[in-house]
């Protein structure tokens, strides 16, 4: 009984071990998968544990290998002293470390090697000692040599993480964090410093005895002020081609630090590292005991207490080509230089002019149009190159930083203008002063002036003021021109417009009679913009193609109107706000209105004025737009209209259909409102003219156009799509559909849910006439044939042939059936003359206006009679019919067939 409870109890402590180092390990690292165990006897995977804690190196079968570990290995992990803790080891101020320091050594028999460093051994499972940075780890190495190495670590429960390791070396997951300054303690040991600068590694060696008393290293990407001057009295123009390095240090011998830093590199006797220490100034060419380039790293020294940086020296002149492939961080010019901020693309190149010629730019915009130069101009050109492609602006929103000394003082009544020209575009822009430079200012500080670059053009500094008259020049096809009102630009190949003039807070001419009651008036007269545009003859109704204007507007607007009231051709343009400038849009954010304006004229909000009823009276001109967004009105006849000719709209939400016809013969979805016009003036008016109409869809698919009319006659009419609209076929262009109106009706776009080829209805001893409507095909029947000729529960019948004669351009069948579904055949030419019978429209496909038709019916026993055209019917019309738009016009005798051809055929 001993022997077993002494059993149970090691059983027990072994699976207690294991349960507590499963802990330490992710869940899905399954003990199957790998042996554990420091020694390499196995092709296989093992799990190696800390000699003095509780972290663990996985180490893949893969890492066993001819040029890492091989069968007897034996692997040592080990914590060691933090390597942010030792004299001999320096990192910026604020580095932080993420993780302990671990050392593995690899035995091979009895003695110790060394593995490529690069290569990776395995997976380290250890405590994470921070929360934060994590994302921004690096694996630091060290074995007599620092480097670093990006490498974010995978958390697998509150504090335990893992990462991978090198197969040697001294190693620890930190954070190098954000300061660019070291501070070295003193001792008497060499030291080795390590600093992250802009994503790279700068590398310090520092002797023993050089750290006798506290050292600190700063790092900065420019140049102290009392550097830049010193500079600028030796060299008329250099780059600096590395950060700044401060030493301060009270050692005053001749041991020499070392430093190595990421940078391209670069040939040419005018580059030099240089020291400056007060008024010392020391320079040195590259030598192999001074400094020099190896494979893209800069190694080079420093000595006591200065600055330190790499420098070239350039001649003056005129014109600079730089290349902006990270080779460089600043260019000093005599009053100008120029900051990359890190700016590292193959191929990218600037081209700097110092004295651009100015004359074609101030006499084209600086000469009252719209602009005055009121200082002598300071002017420089940047031009951007990727090979030999010359670029408008910097790629993948990068920019430099700019410095300019500026003559002129007066910085808040001073621009910062940038031209932009090319044979066929114009682009000019300005920023004005501010506390602190961004896409819309610049700054100010000790005489110079700031500013971000990130586009080629001319920039000119210097007090810049406006004509009050507000005219701008349209000299190239393509231009954006900005002021302190508003920005405009267009894109017209075919420009014609010479010049473009606006002015704010206009009075609207509520004279005219669009805003006197036909159909709107005023509520408040006065217009937030008016534009003129001129050409060579003078005032223009046209503005330049693509126009688009942007505007401060404070308050989120309401729908605006674009009105242009020419006498001989008003327009009108009503938009809406939008996430796009399409169908009517325009856009409103962070306080800017941006609209793309159609004429030239008034820009108004339509709170301006009194809401209109329901229908509307529209006053029409011979020549005229009116767009009021969901219907358009356009009217070009070259004819005068009648007198008074105006346009009832009104607006509904359904057909009026007094007949119910739409409800019971088809299964429709509206899209749109119904919309009713109807012309008023003289009886004449469609015979002069005929208003192309623009209905707006609402719904992408494909709709149908149906009409309707009361009146007279009661007449249903579907329209058939067309590439081109005409009288009885719509067209679809950019999300509406275009008609011509022909007469007064009901309009409305729909979607057709039971397409049918066939109608019937039952003859009931009703008043109305009995109407079978069939889309374009149509036959009235009068009511008083019903209970007599047409007996009280028989059935009427039209439907399409599908037996159509050879060339029949239209057939439809017309069919009688009494209360027992027996067909008969009624006589209605046997009826008192002057007694109304039933009458058919029979559509004809593809009709054109003169197009010469035969007509015939066939009654159901087969006897054929040819219908004869008319203008008008006779008194014994049954053999007659007549043409109203696509459509024939015939009596009806009785059933049979109704089908047309062309004059020849059939």
């Amino acid at each position: 009984m001993y022997k077993y409870f002494v059993m149970l109890a090691i059983i027990l402590s072994f699976g207690g071990c294991n349960l507590r180092e499963n802990a330490l390990l992710p869940p899905e690292l399954n003990p199957k998968d790998y042996v554990e165990s420091n020694d390499i006897l196995l092709y296989a995977n093992h799990l190696v544990k800390s000699s003095n804690d509780d972290s663990y190196l996985f180490i893949p079968q893969s890492s066993i290998s001819d040029n890492l570990l091989h069968y007897g290995d034996r692997v040592e992990l080990r914590r060691t002293e933090s390597l942010g803790l030792r004299d001999s080891l320096a990192f910026a101020t604020d580095a932080l470390a993420l993780s302990n320091t671990y050392e593995i050594r690899i035995m091979r028999g009895g003695e110790r090697i060394y593995p490529d460093s690069a290569l990776n051994l395995g997976t380290l499972y250890t405590t994470l000692l921070e929360d934060n940075y994590l994302e921004d780890a690096l694996l630091i190495s060290y074995s007599g040599y620092l480097s670093a190495t990006a490498r974010q670590p995978i958390r697998y429960s509150r504090n335990r993480g893992y990462f991978e390791i090198s197969a040697s070396a001294e190693q620890a997951l930190m954070h190098l964090g954000n300061s660019d300054s070291l501070e070295l303690k003193p001792s008497h040991l060499p030291c080795e410093a390590l600093l992250m600068h802009n994503g790279g590694a700068i590398h310090f060696w520092f002797p023993a005895g050089y750290l006798r008393s506290t050292a600190r290293i700063m790092v900065s990407d420019r140049l102290s002020e009392a550097d830049y001057i010193q500079m600028q009295a030796l060299f008329s123009a250099f780059m600096l081609l590395s950060p700044v390095i401060e030493v301060q240090t009270d050692y005053q011998g001749d041991l020499t630090p070392l430093i190595s830093m990421e940078l391209p590199a670069k040939d040419g006797s005018e580059i030099r590292w240089i020291k400056t220490s007060g008024n010392d100034i020391s320079a040195w060419q590259s030598e192999e005991n001074t400094w020099y380039f190896q494979e893209g790293r800069l190694l080079s020294f420093l000595q006591n207490a200065g600055h330190y940086f790499l420098l070239k020296t350039m001649d003056t002149q005129n014109s600079l080509e730089i290349a902006l492939d990270g080779s460089f961080n600043q260019l000093y010019l005599r009053d100008l230089w120029l900051d990359t901020k890190g700016i590292a693309v193959p191929g990218l190149k600037l081209k700097l002019r110092l004295q651009p010629n100015l004359d074609d730019v101030l006499n084209s915009y600086f000469s009252g149009k719209p602009f005055y130069l009121d200082s002598a101009p300071e002017a420089f050109e940047i031009s951007f190159w990727q090979d030999a492609l010359p670029l408008s602006s910097l790629p993948q929103d990068l920019w430099l930083e700019l410095g300019l000394k500026a003559k002129e003082q007066n910085f808040s009544a001073s621009r910062l203008s940038r031209i932009y020209r090319t044979n066929d575009t114009d682009i000019l822009s300005f920023k004005s002063y501010g506390e602190y430079y961004d896409s819309q200012h610049f700054s100010h500080k000790d005489g110079y002036i700031y500013s971000g670059i990130n586009s080629s053009g001319i920039y000119i500094y210097g007090i810049t003021r406006e004509n009050p008259k507000a005219e701008i020049p349209c000299l190239k096809t393509e231009a954006y021109i900005q002021t302190s009102q508003l920005g405009i630009s267009w894109n017209d190949p075919s420009l014609k417009v010479e010049k473009l003039s606006w002015r704010f807070a206009e009075a609207l001419p509520a004279s005219h009679p669009w805003l006197n009651g036909n159909p709107y008036t005023v509520a408040n007269s006065i217009a937030f913009l008016k534009i003129e545009a001129f050409d060579a003859a003078g005032i223009s109704d046209k503005l330049p193609a693509n126009l688009l204007l942007q505007l401060p507007f404070a308050k989120e607007p309401g729908e605006l109107i674009n009105f242009n009231p020419a006498p001989e051709y008003p327009k009108w343009y009503r938009y809406h706000l939008a996430k796009s400038f399409e169908d009517n849009g325009f856009i409103w954010e962070n306080g800017i209105l941006q609209i793309p304006l159609a004429v030239p004229g008034y820009l108004f909000n339509t709170a301006n004025l009194n809401k209109a009823a329901p229908s509307q009276n529209l006053q029409l001109f011979k020549r005229m737009i009116w767009n009021e967004g969901e219907y358009e009105v356009y009217l070009d006849s070259p004819l005068p209209l009648p007198p008074q000719s105006k346009l009832v709209v009104k607006s509904m939400t359904a057909f009026t259909d007094s007949y119910d016809i739409l409800a019971t013969q088809y299964l429709l979805n509206l899209q749109t409102k119904v919309y009713r016009f109807a012309a008023e003036g003289a009886s004449s008016f469609y015979e002069q003219v005929q208003p192309y109409i623009r209905l707006k869809q609402l719904k992408r698919n494909s709709p149908l156009l149906f009409s309707l009319s009361e009146g007279e006659y009661y007449r249903i009419y579907p329209y058939t799509k067309a590439a081109v609209a005409d009288g009885w076929h719509f067209a679809q262009t950019k999300g509406h559909v275009a008609f011509y109106l022909v007469h007064d009706a009901e309009y409305a776009l729909v979607q057709d849910l039971q397409p049918h080829s066939r109608i019937e209805q039952r003859i009931d001893a009703g008043t109305k006439p009995l109407i079978l409507s069939l889309y374009q095909a149509q036959m009235d029947i009068p009511p008083n044939l019903f209970g007599n000729i047409l007996p009280i529960n028989s059935k009427a019948v039209l439907s399409k042939a599908s037996d159509a004669p050879s060339g029949a351009l239209g057939a439809y069948h017309i069919n009688f059936f009494n209360a027992e579904g027996q067909d008969f055949q009624p006589d209605f030419a046997a009826t008192a003359p002057g007694t109304p019978i039933p009458y058919l429209y029979l559509p004809v496909e593809n009709y054109s206006p003169g197009m010469k038709l035969r007509v015939f019916y066939r009654n159901l026993q087969g006897q054929e009679t040819e219908l004869n055209r008319v203008e008008s019917f006779s008194e014994n019309p049954m053999d007659e019919y007549i043409v109203i738009g696509n459509c024939v016009v015939c009596f009806v005798p009785g059933a049979g067939i109704f089908y047309s051809t062309r004059h020849g055929e059939g």
